[in-house]
């Protein structure tokens, strides 16, 4: 056995743990506030030309203040639309939006009378 074919695996192993360190340094989280009458709305991604697509399946979870604990509350329908009914008796409200292959939305919703319906985009991590 040569010095090349025993150093080979080593090589390998070690390229792919940096590869993979790296990628998941890469996520990023957008951070949004916005009014609304209600915790409901709906979740959208935009394509190149700026037109919106609904998006299904997007987990929707109510998180404590600065999101340091989550729950899952709902998944958004095929038109992207969720509603969820919290048990936190507030105003301010924590909420964080996931899907693969787009970042983490957290988004802060002040509970108002003449707020409007949420509407919350995915931006690609592509």
């Amino acid at each position: 056995m040569t010095i090349r074919t025993m150093w080979m695996p080593g090589l390998w192993t070690a390229c792919l743990l940096a590869m993979s360190a790296s990628c998941f340094g890469q996520t990023k989280t957008v951070d949004t506030q916005q009014r609304a009458e209600n915790l409901s709305g709906s979740v959208y991604s935009e394509d190149a030309g700026g037109a919106r697509q609904a998006m299904s399946d997007v987990i929707v979870a109510e998180c404590t203040r600065g999101f340091k604990s989550c729950m899952m509350m709902s998944k958004t329908d095929e038109q992207g639309r969720f509603s969820i009914s919290s048990e936190q008796n507030t105003r301010v409200h924590y909420l964080q939006f996931l899907s693969p292959g787009f970042s983490e939305s957290q988004v802060t919703v002040t509970l108002a009378k003449n707020g409007g319906k949420l509407s919350v985009r995915l931006v690609s991590n592509i």
